[in-house]
């Protein structure tokens, strides 16, 4: 859905960024070919350069909007894509996640201790390269 919507958006803004060009004529082979001369024109320095049309402006800033539209909604969609493909992992807003790491700490290159929020529940596990094993719960007695 993404590519489609991606590609959506670069047709239009490629309409609107492009000039309109008329279309050429076709090309006649059997008529002989002119040559046509073109005088230069000389512009004299007491003549001033032509003036361009304000429609240009217009067009620019309608450009400007549109592209810089299509910019803001580009850069929302990509939010959105990456808050619900990483499952609510970037900012953590309204988590209501029943497991959560409250702190890892490294005992040695391929050990890891962790302390774990299990339904409110905190839990020690160790992670080896070998295995994974829960060691004690805060809430343990010593005793047991």
């Amino acid at each position: 859905m993404f590519i489609k919507v991606f590609s959506l958006f670069l047709m239009i803004f490629s309409l609107h960024a492009a000039p309109m060009q008329p279309p050429a004529p076709p090309l006649a082979t059997e008529t002989p070919i002119e040559t046509v001369v073109i005088e230069p024109q000389i512009q004299h320095p007491e003549t001033p350069p032509p003036v361009k049309d304000h429609e240009s402006y217009e067009h620019a800033f309608i450009k400007m909007i549109l592209t810089l539209g299509g910019l803001l909604v580009l850069v929302f969609l990509t939010l959105w894509l990456l808050r619900k493909f990483s499952q609510g992992r970037i900012g953590g807003f309204g988590s209501t996640k029943k497991i959560k790491i409250l702190e890892k700490k490294p005992l040695s290159p391929k050990t890891v201790l962790y302390l774990v929020e299990l339904d409110g529940k905190q839990v020690f596990i160790a992670e080896s390269q070998l295995e994974i094993k829960t060691l004690l719960s805060p809430q343990m007695e010593l005793d047991e």
